[in-house]
């Protein structure tokens, strides 16, 4: 089973930087009010399950540069407990440099999840018959990606999505995306 999440809108989202060695250089208020032991994981630098997961995120993300050649639009995401159960989002994405040109930071996002939905996608396959690559753009756009994110993410065109989602309303009965997740509850 799958988890979907939605980023609550109103919150002001925790941020931290990271040089491309991977070295703490920079957290706003946010990020430590969202993980209040993030502040003792980036100073004593030990290998807790925070700084892993960030580490990790890092890591993904310098690879899916290196295969893809671009800095551009990349980004990686992951669900972190935040403690007192509350659930964050937490995402990897490029800083700095020009277009064409190596970035210089990396920018890690902490966002508050309003919602934690369990959605059994073999379910929802076999009500709506969908095919196993709609099961695919299905999930992503459960967990929040646009559709030039899903096209990055499946290797295939923006158009190709496009025409994805038009099956996915149209077996589902729905008119939007927005309300995808709802029908799979």
């Amino acid at each position: 089973m799958d988890y979907s999440v939605i980023i609550k809108k109103r919150s002001t989202p925790g941020v931290l930087i990271f040089d491309l060695k991977g070295r703490f250089l920079y957290s706003n208020r946010e990020a430590f009010k969202m993980v209040p032991e993030l502040q003792m994981v980036l100073k004593d630098e030990k290998g807790k399950k925070i700084r892993d997961k960030i580490s990790m995120l890092s890591k993904q993300l310098k690879e899916k540069a290196r295969k893809k050649g671009v800095y551009e639009n990349l980004f990686t995401y992951s669900v972190l407990n935040c403690g007192s159960k509350r659930t964050c989002s937490i995402q990897a994405s490029f800083l700095g440099g020009m277009k064409g040109k190596k970035p210089t930071h990396i920018l890690i996002l902490i966002q508050d999840l309003i919602a934690k939905h369990k959605i059994d996608f073999e379910k929802a396959r076999t009500k709506f018959a969908l095919s196993g690559r709609e099961v695919e753009v299905l999930s992503l756009v459960c967990d929040g990606l646009a559709n030039k994110e899903i096209s990055s993410q499946l290797f295939i065109s923006e158009y190709t999505v496009k025409d994805h989602m038009k099956n996915l309303l149209r077996k589902m009965g729905i008119d939007s995306r927005n309300q995808i997740i709802s029908s799979l509850k």
